[in-house]
């Protein structure tokens, strides 16, 4: 919860912040849980790695909906919306790149994983940025249904259609936890198959 009201009041206008939920973020542990769990074959990981990431996703957009009827109470709509943060990942020319650094940072965080290394799972968790699209989709997607009454007016100059950037920002946060597992799991095969004594060795 405090990682996506970080992100949630930041995507309104700052980096910094953003940055910073990214580094608190819930959503890549499961990621990891399940991912490893599919790789050793256990069941019970796997669901409860699934299960933690549908509670950290529906976290996410809660939250962003909550924040937006805040926003949108307090005026803040008028000033703030849409700010850069919000407009970077609602763009659908930004789905491919992401694939890219995802299936990277997937193969990356298997190996922090492995390895235990906690400074290589910081800089992957800011290169995936799981969070801010999802408390984004929640954000977007609550202001355009927000904007379908009659007192809730735009900032001057807004044309920006929030439904899509709603669905582009999910999107992006599904392609990223898609790529993770696939990208991890095939990490996690090789490692541990290389691992394996080969026949001559066992003898």
């Amino acid at each position: 919860m405090q990682s996506d009201s970080f992100s949630e009041f930041h995507l309104l206008n700052s980096a910094v912040s953003v940055v910073a939920s990214m580094l608190v973020s819930p959503i890549l542990g499961p990621v990891m849980g399940f991912t490893f769990g599919a790789t050793i074959r256990s069941k019970p990981l796997v669901i409860l790695g699934l299960k933690n990431e549908i509670i950290s996703v529906l976290l996410c957009l809660v939250v962003g909906c909550i924040i937006s009827f805040l926003a949108v109470g307090f005026g803040v709509h008028q000033r703030s919306y849409p700010s850069v943060q919000m407009t970077s990942r609602g763009e659908v020319a930004g789905l491919g790149p992401a694939v890219i650094v995802a299936l990277a940072s997937g193969v990356a965080t298997a190996l922090s994983t492995l390895g235990r290394n906690s400074s290589g799972l910081v800089g992957v968790a800011i290169s995936l940025s799981l969070l801010p699209p999802m408390v984004n989709a929640g954000l977007c997607l609550t202001y355009a249904a927000l904007l379908n009454a009659p007192n809730i007016h735009r900032a001057t100059g807004d044309d920006i259609n929030y439904v899509e950037y709603g669905l582009v920002s999910f999107a992006l946060t599904c392609i990223n936890i898609a790529c993770i597992f696939l990208a991890g799991t095939f990490t996690f095969w090789v490692r541990f198959d290389h691992s394996k004594p080969c026949d001559g060795q066992r003898n």
